[in-house]
């Protein structure tokens, strides 16, 4: 196992440390990690795919305005790469 996810295990992770390691996967917005870990995680959150449609949840649940906010704080997801078509499938969506 990778030592990065062994470290970061986010089951076994305070708010702050959590933050440190997953606060900026949605583009300048911890908002999202943060009620993900308000939430509650189990250590099938360990799993990256688990964990990421866990934080992919509260994205898709929050008010259309954060959802907006995170979309303008990511500079190529109405941008050229957008554009050009060479955004991920994630990205995309």
């Amino acid at each position: 196992m990778p030592h990065f996810l062994h470290a970061a295990r986010p089951s076994r992770l305070g708010l702050d440390a959590f933050l440190e390691h997953y606060g900026d996967i949605f583009e300048h917005s911890p908002w999202v990690a943060e009620t993900a870990w308000k939430q509650g995680f189990s250590e099938k959150h360990n799993n990256p795919d688990v964990l990421a449609d866990g934080m992919g949840s509260v994205l898709k649940s929050a008010d259309i305005d954060q959802q907006i906010a995170v979309i303008r704080a990511h500079p190529d997801l109405a941008g050229k790469a957008a554009l050009a078509g060479e955004l991920t499938e994630d990205s995309t969506r």
